[in-house]
């Protein structure tokens, strides 16, 4: 199955095709083709439901047969729709939220399930433990918010309690509008859910057993003392405050595939290969093109990439390149021909010069010809999680549009030429790098 080609984005598909044919066609004909959509939906319901009906009856293959359809993203998202997940909303909801943290890096907080009230709404409380790297609490909330009704579209809504990491009440969220003090993001039933027929709503599951609990500071209600100096943010090696005017440099953590904001001091402690073998690496600050060797559509046929845009790096714990592009769902891996991608290093030497786990190739085609960059991975994270959090409809929209413009703008600015002479294989104590990485161009 394509990649994309889920429950979402069908009914995303569905509902702009029905709005094409109601403006031209008419109410009357608009009508009769909901109808339409609204039968084979309830007849494919039907059919999911007899086929985990069949499978419970089985105790020694029912569970594991059923475990690999929900495995199956296409499948688990037809679930969804009929509310058929064998997983209730708190286990799916807790899942998420354990996926979606790992983008923002460690200092992105911790997040509490609170369960589900009688209205639907879930509530959940994150503690949040940093600031900057795009993980303000307005940027955490909304990705949380996102996954938590893709993950259960059953529910009516989320409502996030922020708090300090030491106890402060930092406010409450503003997105939506719900009790006094209190703001509510509110999912709507759209897509291919709002044509399936389902029981009348009762009251929503309890909130899920075993469901991760964290040290908490006062209960709701609670405010920050106007006297009191908002938490800096600090290196999360040493503790040391980060000097916010100046940027800092960031690490990634091999075993964790992880980003962490680094001091000066504890940045340069592992700008050398091998350092604390090998388990954290700095991230350079480069960015360069190689106008002197395009890649032209034939190279690009090579690598049977079915996107527009994506980006390429080397995975150590895999031992490997790897592939991936931009999608609503965040990061979406995808096949790579890694002999075609050997023969076209050998050949262009900015793919070779990218530096295991800390830089990326990144590809974006035009009518115009291709753009190749070698960037920082932090960019690429950064990227992806802004397009995740911005995307609306099918094609992402004119937000993701504009922002994925000007981000490929500031690239173009920012990139130098490569340099050939002395070219070596990628590392950080390349003639030139170390020095350059001392001043991270980032600014949070």
């Amino acid at each position: 199955m394509a990649a994309g080609h889920d429950a979402q984005a069908a009914g995303e598909r569905v509902e702009a095709l029905l709005a094409e044919l109601r403006s031209h066609a008419g109410p009357q004909v608009a009508d009769t083709a909901e109808e339409l959509v609204s039968c084979l939906v309830e007849l494919y319901g039907a059919g999911l439901a007899e086929i985990l009906r069949v499978l419970s009856q089985d105790a020694e293959a029912g569970p594991r047969l059923l475990d690999q359809l929900v495995a199956d993203p296409l499948v688990e998202s037809l679930l969804l729709v009929h509310d058929l997940h064998p997983l209730d909303a708190g286990t799916r909801i807790q899942r998420a939220i354990d996926q979606v943290l790992p983008q923002f890096g460690s200092h992105a907080g911790k997040v509490e399930y609170r369960g589900i009230d009688d209205q639907g709404i879930v509530h959940l409380r994150l503690e949040q433990g940093g600031h900057g790297c795009g993980s303000s609490p307005a940027t955490v909330q909304a990705a949380i918010e996102k996954s938590v009704a893709e993950v259960a579209p059953e529910t009516a809504g989320v409502e996030i309690e922020v708090v300090e990491a030491s106890g402060v009440d930092r406010g409450c969220p503003v997105t939506g509008a719900g009790a006094a003090g209190v703001g509510v993001s509110v999912t709507r039933v759209t897509g291919l859910r709002r044509f399936a027929k389902r029981p009348q709503p009762g009251a929503p599951p309890p909130a899920a057993p075993g469901a991760v609990r964290v040290a908490s500071g006062p209960g709701p209600g609670g405010h920050p003392d106007p006297g009191t100096d908002e938490e800096p943010e600090r290196c999360e090696m040493c503790r040391e405050a980060l000097d916010g005017r100046r940027g800092h440099g960031h690490l990634v953590d091999t075993d964790k595939r992880s980003l962490i904001c680094a001091c000066r001091a504890c940045y340069l402690l592992f700008t050398h290969e091998g350092a604390a073998g090998g388990k954290y690496r700095a991230v350079p600050d480069r960015v360069l093109h190689d106008p002197d060797r395009p890649l032209t559509d034939a190279d690009w046929n090579e690598l049977q990439i079915p996107v527009a845009m994506a980006f390429f790096f080397f995975n150590s714990a895999l031992g490997r390149v790897a592939a991936g592009y931009p999608s609503p769902g965040g990061p979406t891996e995808c096949e790579l021909d890694l002999a075609a991608w050997d023969r076209l290093a050998a050949t262009h030497p900015l793919l070779a010069a990218m530096a295991p786990d800390v830089e990326a190739i990144l590809v974006n085609r035009t009518e115009n010809g291709n753009e190749v960059f070698l960037i920082p991975i932090d960019m690429c994270y950064s990227l992806v999680g802004e397009l995740r959090l911005l995307w609306q409809g099918f094609d992402g929209g004119a937000e993701v549009r504009g922002a994925l413009a000007a981000f490929l703008d500031g690239l173009r600015q920012r990139a130098l030429a490569l340099e050939r002479p002395g070219l070596e294989r990628p590392g950080l104590e390349r003639p030139g790098l170390e020095n350059r990485a001392l001043e991270p161009e980032l600014e949070h």
